[in-house]
């Protein structure tokens, strides 16, 4: 999941997002949850004045897939079709 906020946001804002959830967290465990809402709060300081490409960003990520379902992750889709086979 991490990897995929990394392409979503790009690598800069990325290590900026893990120093800001680090200076804000450092005494408490990683829920869900503390992520979720520091990385919006991240967002909305990064992009200020700008909340349709915070809107934006959010909607790239799909919390509940990520977190809730089982198996490969959501942006993953296998394909077993051989277009050589018959």
């Amino acid at each position: 999941m991490l990897s995929y906020i990394e392409s979503v946001i790009g690598y800069n804002f990325f290590e900026d997002f893990l120093t800001y959830y680090v200076s804000n967290n450092f005494l408490t465990s990683i829920d869900q949850y503390t992520v979720r809402t520091t990385f919006s709060s991240f967002l909305e300081i990064m992009y200020n004045g700008m909340p349709d490409t915070v809107n934006q960003v959010l909607a790239q990520i799909d919390w509940e897939a990520w977190i809730f379902n089982a198996g490969l992750d959501p942006t993953n889709s296998l394909d077993f079709n051989n277009p050589y086979a018959q």
